[in-house]
């Protein structure tokens, strides 16, 4: 997916520490959650803007963290997310 020059994709080894500051800044009450698969960015000029990952200690299939700067990025990262194929 590539709207309005947004890349939405899975994220990558490298990207870990990015992500990781990412959710330090908007979520700084929030524990260090590791980011399970998959882990979705959103990245616009060549910058993470955005992510929604999957909670690999949750009991459940739960959703967490997600950042994004605004209402389209937030739901573009749901649907990039229900599009991810993993095998």
């Amino acid at each position: 997916m590539k709207p309005n020059g947004t890349i939405y994709r899975l994220a990558t080894d490298k990207d870990i520490p990015v992500l990781e500051a990412l959710v330090e800044k908007s979520l700084p009450w929030t524990d260090k959650t590791p980011f399970g698969i998959p882990t979705i960015v959103a990245e616009k000029k060549g910058e993470i803007v955005g992510l929604l990952a999957r909670n690999p200690n949750a009991d459940s299939l739960l959703t967490e963290p997600m950042v994004a700067p605004n209402g389209v990025i937030y739901m573009r990262l749901i649907e990039a997310y229900e599009n991810a194929s993993i095998s």
